[in-house]
């Protein structure tokens, strides 16, 4: 009973630990953010057209009649094709936090690798009590 009664103890206080630090730190978000990953910055409209010479369109104001020819005239979704084969330099930026908070499966990674991190703490502590004091 009294090893059962350790465990508990450490369990709660781990608990707590885990209750204070969890809005503030986490072992998932360190391991994506922190360790140096990348990602490639998607071009923005004007830059792929200036790769590929599609000309910059023209918004017309006025009324919107029969004599008004501008851009939503023609295609209406804003829409422009570009070559496949156009080469286009990507730019990279390192992972932050805000970037994998709305990934997929993202609150469930972390709090699968977190509980582990916490669960592998109180085995090893529980471990250590049971080497010195039994």
């Amino acid at each position: 009973m009294a090893v059962l009664g350790a465990q508990l103890v450490l369990t709660l206080l781990t608990l707590s630990v885990i209750q204070k630090l969890s809005p503030h730190f986490s072992f998932a978000k360190w391991i994506l953010c922190a360790t140096g990953l990348y990602r490639y910055l998607h071009p923005t409209d004007d830059e792929l057209r200036t790769l590929a010479g599609v000309p910059k369109e023209k918004h017309t104001k006025g009324g919107g009649g029969k004599g008004n020819k501008g851009y939503d005239a023609r295609n209406g979704t804003g829409q422009f094709h570009i070559p496949r084969n156009l080469e286009v330099q990507l730019e990279t930026t390192p992972v932050v936090a805000r970037d994998v908070v709305h990934l997929r499966y993202f609150t469930e990674y972390q709090w699968l690798v977190d509980f582990s991190a916490y669960a592998a703490v109180v085995y090893i502590l529980s471990e250590v009590y049971h080497y010195y004091f039994l």
